[in-house]
């Protein structure tokens, strides 16, 4: 990844082995003509790009610029120890063409910024002629071209994450829905059993054994039951609190008490018999006595 620092370019003042004289009104104009990134180089050759000036800014009496270091030559500088600028300047006009890192500047303490440091000593000043200037090495189309490709696949990515992120949401908002209308429906179901449990009670005098299975039975679609409590379970537990049918008691007809039907009993029988019992066949009946 490409590494930004700032570095101090210029410094207004007189450099009489140059022939020149920078003022605060030159470095706004050198700063206004900068209208390309210009070659960072070493020792003001083109054979060698070690980055780009971006920008140019005057604060007060110095010419800042915005250099962007491309990643081996940030590591080639931080393994040579060489910190040191020079600018290049065409005279007619008064432009900055180049920045070279070199080893013996004309100020010993010029530098580029480091991350520790705050500012920076001028760099050396060197008059070039438009005839001499190095042409500003650009990216290879190629290059351009696959920046461009992985611009397209990032973005491509970014749309994929929100539309994920987007999806995610509405899972989740779909689950809390299906969770409440779950809930919904068993606290539904177990209002109608209760009410169901109740109005059986109240007819049909359900103990509070039945009353708790009925509730099970009607309950087993929204409730889970345990291993042993299947409704058919449920419901054999059912039937066997209900009370079992008693046989109901031979019933016997004593002679003698019932005189119409004791007439009917001995004419089955065969006995010529009339509409009423004489005294004595009725004392016979009765207990075998005499009237």
């Amino acid at each position: 990844m490409d590494e930004v620092r700032d570095a101090r370019i210029l410094v207004a003042g007189e450099y009489p082995d140059k022939q020149l004289a920078l003022t605060e009104a030159d470095l706004d104009a050198i700063a206004q003509a900068h209208d390309a990134p210009v070659p960072l180089l070493v020792e003001h050759k083109p054979t060698l790009t070690l980055g780009w000036v971006e920008s140019l800014t005057r604060k007060g009496r110095e010419l800042w610029g915005k250099v962007r270091l491309l990643p081996e030559a940030a590591k080639l500088i931080a393994q040579s120890g060489v910190r040191t600028l020079s600018a290049g300047l065409t005279r007619q006009p008064l432009k900055l063409r180049e920045v070279s890192l070199v080893s013996q500047p004309r100020i010993p303490e010029a530098s580029l910024l480091s991350d520790d440091l705050a500012y920076l000593p001028a760099g050396e000043v060197m008059m070039m002629t438009a005839t001499t200037q190095p042409e500003p090495q650009t990216r290879a189309p190629e290059h351009e071209a696959m920046l461009a490709e992985l611009r397209a696949e990032n973005e491509q990515l970014k749309a994929q994450i929100a539309q994920l992120e987007r999806a995610v949401a509405d899972t989740q908002a779909m689950e809390a829905l299906q969770q409440r209308l779950a809930e919904l429906e068993r606290q539904l179901a177990e209002r109608e059993a209760e009410f169901q449990v109740d109005a059986w009670t109240r007819e049909y005098g359900l103990t509070p054994a039945q009353a708790a299975i009925a509730r099970k039975i009607l309950l087993s679609g929204q409730v889970e039951l345990s291993a042993d409590e299947t409704p058919a379970q449920l419901f054999a537990q059912f039937i066997a609190t209900l009370p079992k049918p008693q046989p109901e008691p031979a019933q016997r007809h004593a002679f003698g008490v019932d005189e119409a039907a004791t007439i009917a009993m001995l004419r089955q029988a065969g006995f010529q018999v009339g509409n009423e019992l004489t005294p004595e066949a009725r004392a016979l009946l009765q207990g075998g006595g005499r009237a």
